[in-house]
């Protein structure tokens, strides 16, 4: 479902992937692209955790929408 972020507010998702600890190098890729204004951050968070946080920089309302993301991750 599409999500709505509010203007300089942030959305948090935390996603399990086996096999990830904090040694790893995250990347996030959307279909589609973000729509203008938002910008996602993608980090671990702990063994078998990734955590992307998405956060609209600008002054009003926007959507995040139903775009699939790819998550790649580089074991180090």
């Amino acid at each position: 479902a599409a999500s709505d972020v509010y203007k300089r507010q942030t959305r948090t998702y935390s996603f399990t992937i086996n096999g990830v600890n904090d040694n790893d190098v995250p990347s996030i890729n959307f279909s589609q692209g973000l729509a203008n204004g938002l910008i996602p951050f993608i980090y671990t968070a702990g063994n078998n955790t990734i955590v992307v946080k998405i956060i609209n920089v600008y002054n009003n309302k926007t959507t995040i929408g139903t775009r699939p993301i790819r998550i790649k991750v580089l074991k180090n």
